[in-house]
């Protein structure tokens, strides 16, 4: 059972990030401003006719957002590395900082031999995707460490990127020999930005060239995003502004606010509320209590028979089962697991597209 609680921890380490932190807010956000834009391209019935249907103010919008959502979110996958398995000759860059159309972008270039001892590199931007991995596997790490698996048999089969990529651009862009918790602290630290590839430069800049503790560089980090998480908050609120009251996104849109202040609520009480699954040996009945202070959680669960298994942990801001929540939860579940993939495939055609 201790596999299933790294697992499961694992999971609901992402839905923390986009729930909580800045980043995830800030794209979920992202994407409400996509949607918006893309319905200027649609016919009556919903349908996306085209970037050809779009007015030009219509198709520079469309290539800002896009833009914007591909820096936020950043690379999750290398292809020209995924033959390099020894993760003890991979090297990243320095990162490479740049801006355009007031969208700053982070890239770094990670470059290693695979098995025919061969050179291969790639750059890959650095963003919510790369960091909420790297976080995700740290702590699922942690809990098979904890629960008395041997240490080399740890990343056994892990991928190395994203996974244990993460921890070769920290100690690279940080040259600080860091543990695991560190590694946690700083991913979460730089999630309190909307663009999290900026701030981890930052973080990792601030380790590298002063002799400042860890401790004091996050809680300089946390501080310089306090203003920046009330904006993404407001702005997500606005989104509501022009909405006719009482319909069914209306009344969604209120809920995620609930459930994204209470997000906010939960990281002013602890930055780093994913420390939580590491305190202790956890049962699988123990780790669900332990999520279930913290957010609303819909757990969609695959049974024999291919069926589904679907039921909400947590405090209940939201809902607290299937019959207390809201008929916009209810309709939009399957269509949001559905979409997501496909705009993220179609985002980065969109984005080559116009560069």
């Amino acid at each position: 059972m201790s596999g299933a609680v790294a697992m499961h921890a694992h999971e609901y380490v992402h839905f923390l990030h986009n729930a909580s932190t800045t980043a995830g807010q800030a794209y979920l956000l992202s994407n409400l401003m996509l949607l918006r834009v893309m319905a200027g391209g649609c016919d009556d019935q919903g349908y996306f006719l085209g970037m050809d249907s779009m007015p030009e103010e219509g198709r520079n919008s469309l290539r800002y957002v896009a833009a914007v959502m591909c820096e936020q979110l950043g690379a999750t996958f290398a292809r020209e590395l995924q033959d390099c398995k020894d993760v003890s000759n991979w090297e990243c860059s320095p990162p490479d900082i740049s801006e355009y159309d007031g969208i700053p972008s982070v890239v770094a270039t990670f470059s290693a031999r695979n098995g025919r001892n061969e050179s291969r590199s790639q750059s890959v931007n650095i963003g919510l995707g790369f960091i909420t991995e790297g976080i995700a596997y740290e702590v699922d790490r942690e809990i098979r460490h904890l629960n008395g698996m041997a240490e080399s048999e740890l990343d056994s089969e892990t991928r190395i990127f994203p996974y244990l990529a993460y921890r070769v651009l920290i100690r690279s862009w940080s040259g600080r020999d860091l543990d695991a918790h560190d590694r946690i602290a700083i991913g979460v630290a730089a999630l309190a930005s909307q663009f999290s590839g900026r701030l981890l430069v930052t973080i990792c800049g601030e380790l590298k060239n002063t002799a400042r503790s860890l401790d004091s560089v996050l809680a300089m980090a946390n501080k310089s995003c306090l203003d920046e998480s009330k904006q993404v908050l407001a702005l997500l609120r606005k989104q509501r502004d022009d909405l006719s009251k009482g319909d069914v996104i209306w009344t969604a849109m209120g809920e995620y606010m609930r459930l994204a202040e209470a997000g906010v609520q939960l990281r002013q009480n602890s930055s780093a509320p994913e420390f939580a699954f590491l305190s202790r040996t956890m049962s699988s009945e123990e780790f669900r209590n332990c999520i279930g202070g913290m957010l609303d959680c819909l757990v969609i669960q695959s049974k024999p028979g291919k069926l589904l298994e679907m039921y909400w942990i947590g405090p209940g801001q939201i809902a607290k089962d299937d019959r207390s929540m809201s008929l916009p939860w209810r309709s939009s579940i399957g269509d949001a697991f559905q979409s997501a993939p496909y705009y993220r495939r179609r985002l980065r055609c969109f984005h080559r597209s116009f560069n």
